[in-house]
């Protein structure tokens, strides 16, 4: 079994706790996340990243989330 797992939303609510677990059952885990300067919206970026990093696994749990980069709380929708 490949236990290497390309995680990307690492950061983010569901992808921080996906991540222990998977720390936790061993796994080798890449993270992606815009928190650490990954910009998956960017293909040039995302092509070049993947050419480069393979894993037997891929959790997509990226989203762009207006909230946080304008700094307006839900309830300002």
């Amino acid at each position: 079994i490949n236990k290497t797992v390309i995680l990307t939303g690492s950061d983010g609510l569901i992808g921080r706790v996906l991540l222990k677990h998977l720390h936790n059952n061993n796994y080798k885990v890449f993270e992606l996340d815009a928190s650490k300067g990954s910009d998956l919206s960017n293909e040039k970026f995302v092509k070049d990243w993947f050419s480069k990093n393979k894993a037997g696994h891929l959790i997509n749990l990226f989203a762009i989330n207006d909230s946080i980069s304008t700094g307006r709380s839900s309830s300002s929708f």
